[in-house]
């Protein structure tokens, strides 16, 4: 299953030490192993507040609770698969406020490359830093993988497109027909950045020791 996100705003491009602060305001970033039922719940909420405001590839409405209980079933099998990595942000009161899913190549000469599948923050929070903290994350955990070149598609004209850009992504092709959405079709940017580079923009505590 792959959801592609383009409801990013431009106002989380926070500065490089946010993500130091996430603790202090009760915000907690892990990679959890499985996805039982209460936590896909959360993450139909989350998915759902961000559609309301925002236009996500692939949901033209909110998602009811069977529907989302199917994909988040594909996610955990993934997840629990090793297939694809999970991460999520959580608040005092565990609401999930950011979630981001990474997929690395299983090609014995592809191992290297990590696609960001699917990206969501709470509209409540954007602004704050905590995108910052978990493109961190992102980095840690490719360090981990040994990945060292992150690739991510999103619709073309979007907010998304244009945070991707602030963040140092770059453009390496383009698809007309990226989404259909009835009648219409939607032109998709994919691009890329190595893993180094963007823990050099998110400051030395990214970078690997």
């Amino acid at each position: 299953m792959i959801m592609r996100n383009s409801a990013t705003s431009l106002q989380d491009a926070a500065p490089a030490d946010a993500g130091s602060s996430m603790s202090r305001h009760g915000i907690t970033l892990r990679w959890p192993e499985r996805l039982d039922e209460e936590e896909a719940l959360r993450l139909i909420e989350l998915m759902n507040a961000v559609i309301e405001r925002d236009p996500i590839i692939g949901f033209s409405s909110s998602i009811d609770r069977e529907s989302g209980l199917e994909l988040m079933a594909d996610v955990d099998h993934d997840v629990a698969k090793g297939n694809s990595h999970l991460l999520l942000a959580s608040a005092r009161d565990r609401r999930l406020l950011g979630m981001g899913l990474l997929r690395q190549s299983k090609l014995p000469h592809c191992r290297h490359l990590v696609e960001v599948q699917i990206g969501f923050i709470h509209p409540s929070v954007r602004g704050g830093g905590l995108l910052e903290a978990m493109f961190s994350e992102i980095v840690r955990k490719c360090q981990t993988l040994g990945a060292e070149l992150l690739m991510i598609d999103v619709q073309e004209g979007t907010r998304s497109e244009r945070l991707w850009r602030v963040f140092g992504f770059r453009p390496y092709g383009r698809l007309e027909d990226y989404a259909r959405e009835g009648q219409r079709t939607h032109a998709g940017i994919y691009m890329y950045q190595y893993v180094a580079d963007l823990a050099k923009r998110l400051g030395p505590d990214t970078e690997h020791p």
